[in-house]
């Protein structure tokens, strides 16, 4: 750990030294793998090398991303000294034995206990939950989220179950040792949980992410507005409006190329006009505010401007999309299937 800590910190370090101007944080998140189980003093010192950077602006959201099971009492009080207000817990279920079949080692008692120790400290906590899991009932979901809505949180982000080729998950679902549900069945629990959570206060402001009111996550909004940010550390991303970076993925790699004084990054691009339209497209379209039509026509000669007009009435008309205040927003019961609609917004 304090090997990679020293790089983490070059990287930082770096880039500091490199800037011209140096703009007040908005947001940090501390995610990717279980930050909470980051030595205290290398915390400390992280968030030291941060502020090197630039200060922080006057109400900044700094998110850590927790696993139940993984974090001691007193990690709270050292958190919130150096800045941190908002916890990500990564719940995903409160069934046990399908959380072993996840591989994640927390129990359903390490998210209560969790739960009941942060909140005297951290107004603003997140969960993660997985809709789809194999062996979650339907009524089992349901009674999942009404347990959750009466716990101490204000944000909540369900995703669908995504199963990577190669993981034993994908092996014994193959092998039809694990059943997954079907699509459509996850839809329908989909768009009740909607309703569900609406109905309970917290409002569905992008796909996956829900929030009581002035709880949206801030860090979010800004992958979803495309606007710059920087990522440090092993597989990290970043974006300065043009161009997107990645760094090494292999930790080695990441280690021997930041301790030469390397940058650390494995790969970038420049973004062409057509991938800055789909970004601009599937992102916009994620939230609740959808995307402007003048961003929607931006940059299309008369042709491409007439076929897309063309596109939009037939969603329109048959009631994918609506337009809102001079705004193109998905229908609520089509989100599921969004990146079918953005492929038919192409042209």
């Amino acid at each position: 750990m304090e090997r990679y800590h020293y790089a983490l910190c070059a990287q930082i370090e770096r880039f500091a030294n490199a800037a011209i101007e140096k703009p007040l944080i908005e947001t940090v998140f501390m995610g990717g793998g279980t930050p909470s189980t980051y030595p205290d003093s290398l915390i400390l010192d992280t968030f030291d090398k941060l502020l090197h950077i630039a200060p922080f602006n006057d109400s900044p959201e700094v998110t850590i991303e927790v696993n139940p099971g993984t974090v001691r009492k007193e990690q709270f009080e050292i958190w919130t000294q150096v800045g941190i207000n908002r916890l990500s817990i990564g719940v995903q279920s409160l069934n046990d034995k399908v959380l072993k079949n996840l591989n994640r080692l927390h129990k359903a008692q390490d998210v209560y206990f969790l739960l009941k120790n942060a909140k005297g400290y951290f107004e603003n906590i997140s969960i993660d939950l997985i809709l789809g899991l194999p062996g979650v009932s339907e009524d089992e979901w349901k009674n999942l989220l009404k347990t959750v809505v009466g716990w101490p949180i204000v944000h909540i982000s369900i995703y669908f179950l995504t199963v990577h080729e190669k993981t034993p998950l994908y092996y014994r679902i193959k092998t039809g040792e694990i059943k997954v549900a079907q699509e459509d069945d996850l839809v329908d629990l989909y768009n009740w949980s909607v309703d569900f959570l609406g109905d309970k206060g917290f409002n569905r402001y992008e796909i996956s992410n829900f929030a009581k009111k002035g709880y949206e996550s801030k860090h979010n909004k800004m992958y979803w507005e495309r606007k710059p940010y920087k990522g440090f550390g092993l597989a990290a991303c970043s974006f300065d409006g043009t161009y997107r970076y990645q760094n090494y993925k292999n930790l080695s790699f990441y280690l021997e190329h930041v301790e030469k004084k390397e940058s650390g990054c494995q790969w970038f691009e420049k973004l062409t006009e057509e991938q800055v339209r789909l970004e601009k497209l599937m992102l916009g379209l994620r939230t609740d505010r959808g995307i402007p039509r003048e961003k929607m026509f931006e940059g299309l000669s008369k042709n491409k401007r007439e076929r897309l007009e063309s596109k939009i009435a037939f969603l329109k008309k048959n009631k994918f999309i609506h337009e809102k205040d001079g705004r193109f927003v998905i229908s609520p019961n089509w989100l599921t299937i969004e990146n079918e609609i953005v492929l038919e917004l192409l042209v």
